[in-house]
């Protein structure tokens, strides 16, 4: 009956834990907005990026002020969905710009245009910078040299960079590539390579991506990818990411730890995290120099309260003790450890 009422009492308290840290990445080569009906509808767009509702997008292929759609469409699209727009062009016509864009709900820290080779086409790449992290948009060349020469353009950004570097966007490369298997040396692909992306109305191969840098992507774990099944909107599908970040140590535990079954040999020892980890208990008995560890069990199927039976102790007996977590990013990826301070119990 004891351990049941414990059971409730910390249920509570993780279903009013803090929620977990997620960022969720997508990139959209919108064609203009030309959808496969031959229509250039920009409402159609933003309604596809509410739907997926992305803290941040890579936009390809946008106009500003062109003689197809006098408008400045990335303006257009933030006002449509409520975020925040930075625009970087690639081709100057002789009235108004295209080229690619980011949009934001976070206010961006800074922006930059850097220039890459386009034979076909000019090419560039636009770094915005947010508080926690970096997202880079591109579209590459459809030239197979061009493309080699843009990965090592980009990697000094990357190499950096002390945030965690997502580059996103339209990368004109199947993931059999040369290109590919180069870029996958420092980079992690999130998105899915098996979902097509081209054409949208037949998906028949994958170009579009969302990359992350290796040396700033521990601690970020993918818990979704998918190609948003949009065949009319444009002639690109979108891809969506989901990712799980790792929140900082101190944010870790939430409540404990309690005790019960202080009497007999048996001490249970419980607390609640604010996420999902794996737990254990390390303690020492009497003084003895040798600290132990038992591992705890979770109590809910999220991972959020947390138990663990010390056994083999006896009345008399000083027990000194702490609970230790460490948080479950999904995908075998971990994130911080944290341990709490000692704990002293003489056993009655």
């Amino acid at each position: 009956m004891k351990r049941n009422l414990l059971f409730y009492c910390l249920l509570g308290l993780a279903l009013c834990a803090y929620s977990q840290d997620y960022l969720r990445l997508m990139t959209y080569n919108v064609h203009n907005a030309k959808g496969g009906d031959g229509v250039r509808d920009l409402q159609r767009i933003a309604d596809v990026i509410l739907d997926a509702a992305p803290d941040v997008v890579a936009i390809q292929e946008v106009d500003s002020m062109t003689p197809r759609c006098y408008s400045y469409q990335l303006g257009q699209l933030a006002a449509r969905t409520g975020m925040h727009a930075r625009f970087a062009p690639a081709l100057h016509t002789v009235i108004g710009r295209y080229g690619i864009g980011v949009l934001s709900r976070e206010a961006p820290l800074s922006m930059k245009r850097v220039k890459l080779p386009g034979t076909e086409e000019k090419r560039v790449l636009l770094i915005v910078e947010f508080k926690d992290y970096i997202f880079c948009c591109t579209h590459l060349s459809l030239t197979a040299e061009d493309r080699m020469r843009s990965l090592e353009l980009i990697r000094p950004y990357a190499a950096k960079s002390n945030k965690p570097f997502f580059l996103a966007g339209d990368f004109n490369a199947q993931p059999e590539s040369e290109f590919m298997e180069a870029l996958q040396v420092d980079y992690d692909v999130l998105n899915d390579m098996d979902e097509c992306t081209f054409s949208a109305y037949n998906p028949y191969k994958t170009i579009d991506y969302i990359v992350s840098w290796k040396p700033t992507g521990e601690g970020i774990a993918v818990v979704e990818s998918k190609v948003i099944a949009d065949s009319i909107s444009s002639d690109h599908r979108p891809v969506l990411v989901t990712l799980r970040r790792a929140v900082e140590p101190e944010a870790i535990l939430s409540s404990g730890p309690f005790l019960q079954y202080l009497t007999g040999e048996v001490v249970s020892v419980a607390w609640v995290t604010r996420v999902s980890a794996r737990s254990w208990v390390e303690y020492t008995v009497d003084g003895s120099p040798s600290t132990k560890e038992v591992v705890a069990y979770p109590l809910y199927s999220d991972e959020t309260v947390h138990s663990a039976d010390i056994i083999g102790v006896s009345s008399g007996d000083t027990l000194r003790y702490r609970i230790c977590s460490q948080e479950t990013l999904g995908d075998g990826k971990m994130g911080h450890i944290v341990k709490s301070d000692y704990y002293t119990l003489v056993l009655p």
